[in-house]
């Protein structure tokens, strides 16, 4: 779907309805012209953005507050379709956090993670993903790219090269060196 453009918010909302009966997810993308030579959209900023930082196609009724709107429900709906839809269960913010931790298991190719109620209930769990965060957030922000394995890691394994790697990283040293396939990473400022 491509959104903040000829068609309103509120058709691309019943859009939206009609990928919910169907069962699917939504792929979706805001719009802008491409001879536009700037784009300052910040998805982080959750109260808006001023007027002018980047393009919205008022003249359908577009608007900052629809545009965050929009793509926010689209995110909801699409955590539904994935997490509990064929469960028969309706969407929980619980998910948002679920589909992040899966996101960082995916990082480390560790497969799925354990269930939610799981991980919630575990202060290792939860000091383990913390950590497998701050990791994953140094490659992004530093745009590199992950070649981390752990398929096939004991728990106690996990621990131990996280631990190496975020020592790493809290050293500040300006390299990375390779190290029986696993990546140790310096310079990260937390």
């Amino acid at each position: 779907m491509i959104y903040n453009f000829d068609i309103s918010y509120e058709d691309m909302i019943r859009k939206i309805k009609l990928c919910e009966n169907w069962g699917v997810q939504i792929a979706d993308c805001r719009y802008r012209p491409l001879d536009l030579d700037y784009d300052n959209y910040n998805s982080n900023l959750r109260h808006g953005q001023a007027i002018g930082s980047y393009y919205i196609h008022d003249k359908s009724g577009w608007t900052d507050k629809k545009v965050r709107d929009f793509r926010s429900i689209v995110r909801r709906h699409n955590i539904w379709i994935r997490y509990a839809k064929d469960n028969g269960r309706p969407y929980d913010r619980k998910m948002e956090k679920w589909s992040d931790i899966h996101s960082t298991f995916k990082f480390f190719k560790m497969g799925r993670p354990p269930q939610y109620e799981i991980i919630e209930s575990s202060l290792k769990w939860k000091e383990r993903i913390q950590i497998m965060n701050k990791v994953k957030r140094y490659f992004k922000i530093n745009s590199v790219l992950s070649t981390f394995d752990f398929s096939g890691f004991s728990i106690k394994r996990i621990d131990e090269e996280l631990k190496i790697i975020l020592n790493d990283l809290n050293n500040n040293a300006d390299h990375c060196k390779k190290n029986n396939g696993i990546i140790r990473v310096s310079a990260l400022l937390f």
